[in-house]
């Protein structure tokens, strides 16, 4: 059940300010429910944390893609493949 999910996330990192991991799984949800704004702040909320996260710097690449941000989005995406260049997933 994805809202229970999401709620039991939101709570958590509610409660936790040092949880990336939750942050980083509310913006996968957001971008799945095209709600590119919430997968933006959740992403950058799980960056606040955890810089080094190639797959959340993808996320938010990808979240600000489909709002028009292109320039921003580049550089999310390449500083994913920056810090993974060996992912495939990344390229």
């Amino acid at each position: 059940d994805e809202p229970a999910l999401a709620a039991a996330l939101t709570r958590l990192a509610e409660i936790d300010p040092d949880d990336a991991p939750s942050r980083k799984k509310l913006a996968e949800m957001a971008i799945r429910g095209e709600n590119y704004e919430d997968a933006v702040r959740w992403a950058r909320r799980s960056l606040e944390i955890d810089v080094y996260d190639p797959r959340t710097h993808r996320i938010l690449g990808q979240a600000l893609l489909e709002l028009g941000q292109a320039e921003q989005s580049v550089a999310e995406y390449q500083s994913a493949v920056e810090l993974a260049p060996q992912d495939p997933s990344l390229r």
